[in-house]
């Protein structure tokens, strides 16, 4: 069972193991140790659920590969969000060690998002969304600025 999360410039750490992205799904599962869902996500991706733990991940759907991270923390009209965890994590999340609560966060490029820079990934905070509450580490895309805020994009 995991009990510890620790987003660091390493990559993403699951109690005593380290993961560095792109991560093989084999590696992080056979970390978890706990079955998980795979489904299509869009044209390129897939998703991979964790449901006892609180873990979603995307990576490539024709490699291997895991590419985002998160850890849903709350549910807030959570099953609305196909691929969802039924669970939410219970254990101790920390950033290179330190509790995530005394980690800095600017503002993100929505209103619901605030982000930190952690060596070559980004930590994302996603809160008083639908999908629920999570953490969410990261590649970002290459010559994208994650942390300079857009305008909302009008619906």
């Amino acid at each position: 069972m995991v009990r510890h999360v620790d987003f660091s410039p390493e990559g993403l750490r699951l109690d005593a193991r380290l993961y560095r992205f792109p991560a093989m799904v084999d590696s992080v599962h056979a970390g978890i140790g706990a079955r998980y869902l795979r489904s299509e996500y869009n044209d390129d991706n897939a998703v991979y659920t964790w449901d006892e733990f609180g873990f979603k991940a995307f990576g490539d759907k024709m490699r291997p590969y895991l590419a985002w991270f998160q850890v849903h923390v709350r549910r807030d009209e959570y099953r609305a969000y196909r691929n969802n965890p039924v669970s939410v994590f219970t254990g101790t999340i920390t950033v290179s060690g330190r509790p995530i609560e005394e980690v800095s966060f600017a503002p993100g490029w929505k209103k619901t998002l605030i982000v930190a820079p952690v060596g070559p990934y980004v930590l994302a905070r996603h809160f008083d969304t639908p999908q629920g509450d999570y953490y969410e580490l990261y590649i970002p895309n290459v010559g994208t600025d994650h942390f300079t805020p857009q305008p909302e994009k009008a619906s």
